[in-house]
């Protein structure tokens, strides 16, 4: 798996295009547009912020205010993993200033394009005008200082350390 791999939302296959085909069962590996006004246990889906080779990360809504959630088809986890194990750890690393705050797992199925598909949602504190980190290092007009690099660097260490 490259780096510029997306998996597939129905089986274990992947696409190195982000709106290409699964080299493994053919369906679009891009299922962003369904997720939109999908509900994930309370949760609206409002905006897809981000996409990798496991999983999506949407802005979601409650009747109160909006959260992250990260969306993980069970077939993108290890055999055995347990989202208590996962949910336990991500508590564990909360507060931390580099890490948002992890709220609640939602384990669901999802019915998208006709099939169910049994997933792993994580429900984290939404951060108004966050970055990702591959966007910041990306930006050709955000001219990174070496400080800004080490800095950048250590909140990374600093985050994976807890």
């Amino acid at each position: 798996m490259s780096k510029k791999d997306y998996g597939c939302f129905f089986c274990k296959g992947k696409s190195p295009i982000y709106s290409g085909c699964c080299d493994s069962c053919g369906r679009s590996v891009d299922v962003s547009k369904d997720f939109l006004s999908l509900m994930i246990g309370e949760y609206k889906a409002v905006e897809v912020i981000g996409r990798g080779y496991n999983g999506w990360t949407l802005k979601v809504e409650d009747s109160y205010q909006a959260f992250a959630a990260k969306i993980i088809p069970r077939h993108r986890l290890k055999p055995g993993a347990l989202a208590d194990k996962e949910a336990r750890a991500l508590v564990a690393c909360s507060p931390h200033r580099n890490i948002a705050r992890f709220v609640r797992p939602v384990e669901q199925s999802i019915t998208i394009r006709g099939e169910t598909v049994p997933v792993l949602c994580m429900i984290f504190d939404f951060v108004p005008k966050a970055r990702p980190l591959s966007k910041v290092i990306t930006d050709d007009a955000l001219k990174l200082t070496k400080g800004d690099v080490v800095g950048i660097l250590a909140g990374i260490a600093s985050g994976l350390d807890r």
